[in-house]
């Protein structure tokens, strides 16, 4: 029994409450924005994504939906004289499943990829949530099970990034990241300088890794292409483009470990993180991503490799999709990442021949300052 206060009379109205029965209630939903919402899945845990026209942007890797028994065709392409099967530029990446395909010129692969409408927006981890955490895996985000695709075949990672630096993609036996069996790869680490492929061991001070330099791998302005493959032969490599094998920028040869570590502690799911650290870390974005097996039209399931040339990513922007603008800029920005590859090139012979510790020469060592500054922007 309640009472209430009419302001018109002045008198306290008493009333009795009855309970009704529970309704079933709906999904609750927060409106963020004109086009962003926030929802609760049924485990209870809050789900937020954008709609951006057809694309739907989502929050976390764990939010979204991987789509599985899907298909990447490889169409051989007959205008490549070159006789050698085992070639990278033998063979084209069709990721469309409408376009038309000459079956006896086509290798077909299982896939398990994120819709093409959706795209993930990733916070810096770090500050975040301290490092990899549940929401940057999936668990259907992993090699395609399938009688021909064994984690022993090797796997291969496609996806776009639109990021200032840092774009982090963890391969690990299980949906979360494993110390000592996982591996991680920053693309564009250290202010878009550079790219490290790493496997941190038990003792978490020591770690089999190798950092190479990469200046303005990543672009804020576009999405770029990249991919990632562990070779069957336990060798770790990231290129740039939408053809893996082609335009490779760094190599982890892991062999050994690959040799002796059992198939419970085989690669098989994908993570997705930003590493960025500082002040000035700010979102990435992630897009169509895809995970598959090495096809079986590659010797022995190793996909042969072509070093990249940052000299010919002007020329050749469509197939890279990258941040190569087509002018003076650009192209002197290409001469001066040439140039100081080359010079850390001399730097690691000179460790080596002095049994020293490599380390990347600073930029400031070697280009003006206006040069070096441009070289570290994002």
């Amino acid at each position: 029994m309640n009472q209430s206060f009419d302001e018109g009379t002045g008198r306290y109205k008493i009333y009795t409450l009855i309970a009704s029965p529970p309704q079933p209630q709906p999904t609750p939903s927060l409106s963020l924005s004109d086009n962003t919402t926030a929802s609760k899945n049924p485990t209870g845990k809050l789900t937020m994504s954008s709609h951006h026209g057809t694309e739907i942007e989502r929050y976390s890797l764990s939010a979204c939906t991987v789509l599985t028994n899907k298909y990447t065709a490889l169409q051989k392409d007959e205008t490549n004289n070159n006789d050698n099967n085992n070639t990278t530029d033998q063979w084209n990446w069709i990721d469309d499943s409408s376009a038309s395909l000459d079956p006896a010129a086509a290798t077909t692969v299982p896939t398990t990829k994120l819709s093409n409408t959706t795209s993930i927006r990733i916070a810096p981890m770090e500050w975040n949530c301290g490092g990899w955490a549940e929401e940057h895996f999936h668990e259907q985000l992993k090699l395609p099970p399938s009688s021909s695709n064994t984690p022993s075949k090797g796997i291969i990672v496609k996806l776009e990034a639109k990021a200032r630096e840092c774009v982090a993609v963890a391969l690990s036996p299980q949906p979360y990241f494993v110390l000592g069996k996982s591996y991680a790869i920053h693309i564009g680490a250290a202010s878009n300088l550079q790219t490290v492929i790493r496997r941190r061991l038990m003792s978490q001070t020591e770690a089999v890794d190798i950092t190479m330099p990469t200046p303005k791998i990543c672009s804020n302005e576009k999405y770029v292409s990249f991919w990632i493959i562990l070779q069957s032969n336990g060798q770790l490599s990231v290129g740039i483009g939408k053809n893996p094998g082609k335009n490779c920028v760094a190599t982890l040869d892991d062999s050994m470990y690959h040799a002796l570590r059992s198939g419970v502690d085989a690669v098989k799911y994908v993570g997705l993180g930003n590493s960025t650290l500082g002040r000035k870390a700010r979102d990435l974005k992630v897009r169509k991503v895809q995970v598959m097996s090495i096809p079986s039209c590659f010797e022995n399931s190793v996909i042969p490799l072509t070093q990249y040339d940052p000299l010919a990513r002007t020329n050749n922007d469509d197939e890279m999709n990258g941040n190569g603008h087509d002018n003076d800029v650009a192209k002197e920005d290409s001469a001066l990442w040439a140039e100081f590859q080359k010079e850390c090139e001399k730097a690691k012979v000179r460790a080596k021949k002095f049994n020293v510790e490599y380390k990347q020469p600073p930029l400031d060592a070697f280009f003006k300052w206006s040069e070096a500054r441009r070289l570290r922007a994002n």
